[in-house]
């Protein structure tokens, strides 16, 4: 085998690159990376999105990729592969050949179906420089689920001095994760801290009304905002 191609310029996409030379492989190994950073971590990106300036997270620092001899093609979108001719056929009309296939592509933010284009989510890092720009004119966020990211971005902008209302279909946060009873006990901590929690709420569409956004949730309620920002969980990529 002499060429490995991994698709995801991820923490798994890194860490399987380091692992192959590790374990040896001393052949053609490229990285194929859908942005143009280097590859960098993503749980810091709540705090790169209330941080000026954000602290840097990359993986690795570009000397590493060079000493290792990993290529690393960014700003390049897999989006096909011939598994019969064995490449990778890339969104600029390029294709990158391959003996051997990772796919390390991650996952996408899941959104709403109605006013998507209304909602801010946060999975790379122009959304999180971008949403750290509109702070400065926001004073009330919607953050449609209580998840890890919905949690910890709620409490940021709580300490920014954001008013923060959190929207969740389960009975507590993290309830599928940790249980009602853990759930219960971190609602409350995020309400001491002045956080809005509403559980068994379910957010079904947003709209743009002037300069502010209206939260649509399915018992009629509406939550009136200067930002709507959703951490709904992932699913599959269908490009990387």
């Amino acid at each position: 085998m002499d060429r490995i191609v991994v698709v995801g310029a991820s923490l798994a996409g890194v860490h399987a690159a380091e692992a192959l030379r590790q374990a040896g492989f001393d052949r053609s190994l490229t990285v194929l990376g859908a942005e143009p950073h280097l590859p960098y971590d993503r749980p810091p990106l709540v705090q790169a999105s209330v941080r000026q300036p954000p602290a840097p997270f990359d993986l690795r620092p570009s000397q590493w990729y060079a000493d290792h001899g990993v290529t690393l093609l960014l700003d390049r979108v897999a989006v096909g592969l011939d598994g019969a001719n064995r490449y990778v056929a890339l969104s600029d009309g390029g294709r990158v050949e391959y003996d051997g296939l990772v796919i390390a592509t991650g996952s996408q933010p899941k959104t709403l179906d109605a006013g998507a284009e209304h909602v801010v989510t946060l999975r790379r890092l122009e959304e999180a420089s971008a949403l750290r720009h509109r702070l400065s004119t926001v004073r009330h966020v919607a953050v449609i689920g209580a998840g890890c990211l919905g949690l910890e971005l709620a409490a940021a902008l709580s300490r920014r001095g954001c008013s923060v209302t959190v929207v969740e279909i389960a009975p507590a946060p993290l309830a599928r994760v940790l249980g009602d009873e853990v759930g219960t006990w971190f609602r409350e901590l995020h309400e001491r801290h002045g956080v809005a929690v509403r559980c068994e709420t379910l957010a079904v569409a947003v709209e743009k009304a002037g300069r502010r956004y209206r939260l649509h949730l399915h018992d009629g309620d509406v939550i009136e905002a200067d930002l709507v920002v959703g951490a709904l969980g992932r699913y599959p990529p269908s490009s990387g």
